[in-house]
């Protein structure tokens, strides 16, 4: 608020953002949202800003917009940041933020285009090898399309090969998304004892 005051923009962007972090990570979305909507306020004022930075505030933004159900506000703001990222042509950054969109997608109930998203995503993450990022968006594709089309086994499939990605990382909590997605699939499915190994592990 001080910095802001006083001009300083660019210290004025930097510490809101991490006041935004904090307010993110301890669930106190309202505040979060006011201290990242003042760093992009910041932002705009900053001579030569990182595109790269703008465009996480964007994201990092539409990601508790999504949490506390303003949808289109959080679609906008990942909008956004793709565009940031795309002016300066950082490909991993537009991974993620196309990831991040098919989730809001996803939770506005817009199936049809979390799955153009989600794929887009996944393409883009193994052209640049991003494990992490492809597998987040196998599963994430394949649970919105058991809840259209049900639990084919060719969707079972394809969470299967979330699991196996995800399985190549360090990362247990994606290790753990993966493997529940894919036992409620089978359980959807009638698999049971299947589904129930999945869910036990």
């Amino acid at each position: 608020y001080h910095f802001g005051r006083g001009e300083d923009w660019s210290r004025a962007m930097q510490y809101s953002r991490l006041a935004g972090d904090q307010c993110s990570h301890s669930f106190a979305n309202a505040e979060a949202i006011e201290h990242y909507a003042r760093a992009i306020d910041a932002a705009a004022r900053v001579p030569l800003a990182a595109p790269g930075a703008v465009g996480d505030l964007h994201a990092n933004r539409g990601g508790v917009l999504s949490i506390i159900g303003r949808h289109q506000e959080a679609i906008d703001d990942y909008a956004h940041a793709l565009d940031y990222a795309r002016s300066g042509n950082d490909r991993t950054r537009e991974c993620q933020f196309l990831l991040g969109l098919s989730f809001a997608q996803f939770n506005a109930h817009q199936i049809e285009a979390m799955l153009d998203t989600s794929e887009r995503s996944g393409a883009l993450a193994q052209e640049l090898g991003e494990v992490a990022i492809q597998a987040s968006g196998t599963i994430a594709s394949a649970l919105a399309r058991g809840i259209c089309d049900g639990a084919t086994p060719e969707i079972i499939e394809q969470a299967e090969e979330a699991v196996r990605l995800a399985e190549t990382l360090t990362d247990q909590r994606l290790l753990a998304q993966t493997t529940v997605t894919l036992g409620q699939l089978l359980q959807w499915h009638g698999e049971f004892a299947r589904a129930l190994g999945h869910l036990h592990k």
